[in-house]
């Protein structure tokens, strides 16, 4: 998309002395609100992870949103998302400490 992921990981557990990659994740990072196009954007990179390395498997792919705020169309995107398609993009708000010196994240649920 000649664009790129902010953060890209990927989970490997071992079995039997074995590494199994069981799971990707794709995070985007937002310094403000994040708005439809940026929910637009990681639903791309998701589609484009479970056709190129999860085989088709949507399941190994978590897609993760960290911002600032959200705005309420992609918290409504998500809650619908949820309910038809059984898939999430988990969304991380950030807050600065007064001190400016550490960063909080919380899950939210676009309830």
């Amino acid at each position: 998309f000649n664009t790129a992921m902010d953060i890209f990981l990927t989970h490997v557990t071992v079995v039997d002395g074995i590494d199994v990659l069981h799971k990707f994740s794709c995070i985007e990072l937002k310094k403000g609100i994040c708005v439809e196009k940026d929910l637009h954007q990681i639903i791309k990179y998701e589609n484009w992870l479970v056709h190129k390395l999860a085989g088709g498997d949507s399941e190994m792919i978590q897609s993760i949103l960290v911002a600032f705020d959200f705005q309420e169309k992609v918290l409504e995107y998500v809650r619908k998302r949820r309910l038809i398609e059984e898939k999430s993009v988990r969304l991380l708000k950030y807050t600065v400490t007064p001190e400016q010196d550490d960063i909080i994240l919380n899950e939210i649920e676009p309830c």
